[in-house]
């Protein structure tokens, strides 16, 4: 609406944002609490996507509760926003959320926002972030580990692939002083990781796990998409 001269977007009240009303806090949410969040972030993905706009910045701090009673939400922040023919860049992504395709520099897709979508329903079931490092290599390790790979090669026609993986294959530091820990705590332990099965011992509903994993997948060609999600069991049950 024009108001002397200037032009102001009049928008609906909304209550805190999941970090502050969930995380912080260290909720505890039903899993019709978590459905409802669930089903109001893909209709909002759904509905990006159709017009061709990848959001690229989904984090807690960006999703605002409309109704702490429901559990009812919205999305804000679109400053990172993208049409899918977007071109270079050079950040995109909270850390903790972005895509591994991003990271590398590597073309996104639709899916770069279900990879976020995946994080921030982990954060939200256990209460602690899934890549809290503060280097690439850390959290890809991580990643890999999840999925008991080594398979580096994923994301070669990144243009940063070769600043963080050397050409033994190897995760590369290039900066010692940039490292948080020592990548020997996130690597794969000789004894594999059961991701799956851990998440499901923290989260009880099967479907739940089910989403989660599969928005998780490192390959972005086949990590759940947002018209999968849409019927997917966990979206399109009844939960009392």
């Amino acid at each position: 609406m024009p108001y002397q001269g200037h032009l102001y977007i009049v928008t609906e009240a909304l209550g805190p944002d999941l970090y502050n009303a969930v995380v912080r806090k260290k909720r505890q949410l039903k899993a019709k609490d978590l459905q409802t969040i669930v089903r109001d972030l893909v209709k909002c993905l759904s509905f990006l996507h159709r017009f061709g706009i990848v959001h690229l910045d989904l984090k807690p701090e960006n999703i605002l509760v409309k109704n702490e009673l429901t559990m009812n939400v919205k999305v804000i922040d679109f400053g990172s926003a993208s049409f899918i023919e977007g071109g270079d860049y050079d950040y995109l992504q909270t850390r903790p959320y972005r895509a591994p395709e991003v990271t590398f520099g590597c073309k996104y897709t639709f899916t770069a926002d279900m990879w976020s979508l995946g994080c921030i329903l982990y954060e939200l079931v256990t209460g602690t972030v899934l890549f809290p490092y503060r280097t690439v290599q850390e959290n890809y390790a991580k990643a890999l580990a999840l999925h008991n790979s080594l398979d580096f090669r994923l994301f070669s026609d990144g243009p940063k692939f070769r600043k963080y993986i050397g050409q033994n294959g190897l995760l590369q530091i290039g900066d010692v002083k940039e490292q948080s820990r020592p990548l020997s705590k996130v690597v794969i332990p000789k004894e594999g990781v059961n991701f799956s099965a851990e998440l499901a011992q923290v989260c009880p509903n099967a479907d739940l796990v089910d989403f989660i994993l599969r928005c998780l997948v490192l390959d972005p060609a086949k990590r759940l998409m947002v018209g999968q999600a849409v019927e997917h069991p966990f979206v399109k049950q009844t939960i009392k």
